[in-house]
């Protein structure tokens, strides 16, 4: 059970502000965003160096990778945004970024696999093995990081406290 905070406890009690695993939380969504603009920055030069030429040639793996990355960058972005503006959408917006970008993942992941399969003339166990399972095993990875923070936005006091100024009862 939850119940709201009064505004002597929202200004007082430590879990209505930015700390914990929160605010690591916070902290690696900058820190992805400023990646993400120094990756595009160095793209940038590289293909002016080159006469802007082709630079992009990693194939089906380099869309695997970037799709993918680019959106958790985005996420990151609003996430740090939504937590400065403390808005009440944060935990279930970040919730469902997260969920979308676990299936953009399997999507790509899965699809660059059976691409490179084909390019490279492999097919049946022999992918299956030395392709396939490494890149499945790595999705179990990311699905357990989904599900924990999904959980923590859901149900973790100090996000509860934080965004929506409600904390818990009982049990």
């Amino acid at each position: 059970m939850w119940r709201d905070l009064t505004p002597p406890e929202a200004a007082t009690l430590p879990e209505a502000r930015l700390g914990g695993a929160l605010l690591a939380m916070f902290v690696f969504a900058v820190l992805s965003v400023v990646a993400l603009i120094v990756a595009a920055l160095v793209i940038a030069i590289a293909a002016s160096a080159r006469g802007g030429g082709d630079w992009f040639r990693g194939g089906p793996q380099m869309v695997a990778f970037l799709v993918p990355s680019v959106f958790i960058a985005v996420l990151a972005a609003v996430f740090a945004i939504m937590t400065l503006a403390r808005a009440r959408a944060t935990p279930g917006v970040l919730s469902a970024g997260m969920i979308v970008w676990m299936v953009l993942r399997l999507l790509f992941t899965i699809g660059a696999q059976i691409a490179m399969a084909a390019q490279f003339g492999r097919s049946g166990n022999p992918m299956l093995l030395t392709s396939l399972m490494p890149a499945l095993v790595s999705l179990a990875a990311d699905a357990i990081a989904v599900a924990a923070v999904c959980g923590y936005m859901a149900d973790g006091t100090r996000p509860n406290a934080y965004y929506l100024h409600r904390i818990r009862t009982g049990r």
